[in-house]
């Protein structure tokens, strides 16, 4: 991209989350993605972005295999190892609300939506995979929805909890979104969800080489102020954002640690296999992920 283009690309472009048109700049060109920033609410987004038809190819059975990150069998006793990371999300959620309906959008392979349900909440998930919706419906006997949440067309006012684990950042017009669950909450209920925090000491130090910092895949990156500004727009008082860690295993770890750096982690890669420290777990927190809270 030229000079010139940048410039006129620049000029005429505003920020999805608070309008601000005045100080965009471009910070990075990543995987062929421009990457702009806005400097009023610290918001990083993907513009032009990929097509839904693009898009929906990225989510394919290879997607949820990436790094081991979901190990769920078919045999319902041997959980993932993310179960001491959905306890945590169950736990912040518990303090706002004991019971009620869930909806989990983006549920992958259903392990929280499962653990949710031993805790007593009427659950259903939102996935646009359908291996996974597959999986989902006919191996934890959960409902769920194939598509992403405006094509399920939810009736109003209709949920306790709403949670969106990892997912916002991946959602073409995240503004559209949480004004539709807003609309599907009952009034009192809750929005739970994570995502990275751009504006984080680790992120800023990392710059272009920031692990979640990876379109056509991410297409916004957050910070505390656009957060509470999107969600102040879309009528929710925010609660509390917050930066816990999580337990990933030492595979997971070195896949993204590879997916940042390239091949010169691959001699750890092996060095993990060859001694069996691929599914240890480690707890980690470089405080680069929010945990947010918000009510209607």
């Amino acid at each position: 991209m030229s000079e010139l283009e940048i410039y006129s690309s620049l000029s005429s472009l505003s920020c999805p989350i608070c309008g601000y048109n005045v100080n965009v700049s471009l910070p990075f060109i990543k995987n062929g993605y421009n990457i702009y920033r806005c400097n009023n609410c610290n918001l990083m987004f993907v513009y032009p972005q990929p097509s839904q038809d693009e898009l929906l190819k990225i989510y394919n059975d290879d997607y949820f295999k990436r790094g081991n990150k979901y190990l769920t069998t078919n045999e319902l006793e041997s959980r993932n190892l993310n179960l001491d990371n959905d306890k945590q999300k169950i736990n912040i959620i518990k303090k706002y609300k004991k019971i009620g309906r869930l909806l989990d959008v983006g549920c992958a392979m259903g392990d929280f939506l499962y653990l949710s349900r031993q805790e007593g909440f009427n659950v259903t998930g939102v996935e646009v995979s359908t291996s996974c919706v597959d999986f989902v419906k006919n191996k934890l006997g959960i409902e769920v929805h194939n598509g992403d949440l405006l094509s399920a067309r939810l009736p109003s006012d209709t949920y306790d909890v709403v949670t969106l684990w990892d997912v916002i950042e991946h959602l073409r017009d995240p503004v559209e979104t949480v004004n539709d669950i807003y609309r599907i909450l009952r009034p009192g209920g809750i929005l739970c969800f994570s995502t990275g925090d751009v504006k984080s000491f680790y992120a800023r130090i990392m710059g272009r080489f920031w692990h979640l910092l990876t379109p056509p895949q991410h297409l916004f990156y957050f910070s505390p102020k656009s957060i509470r500004i999107m969600l102040n727009r879309c009528g929710f008082a925010v609660d509390q954002i917050t930066h816990p860690g999580k337990y990933a295993s030492c595979n997971f770890i070195l896949f993204k640690a590879q997916e940042t750096f390239g091949a010169v982690v691959k001699p750890f890669h092996m060095i993990s296999e060859l001694f069996g420290f691929g599914s240890s777990r480690i707890y980690i927190n470089i405080h680069d992920i929010m945990t947010c809270i918000a009510e209607k």
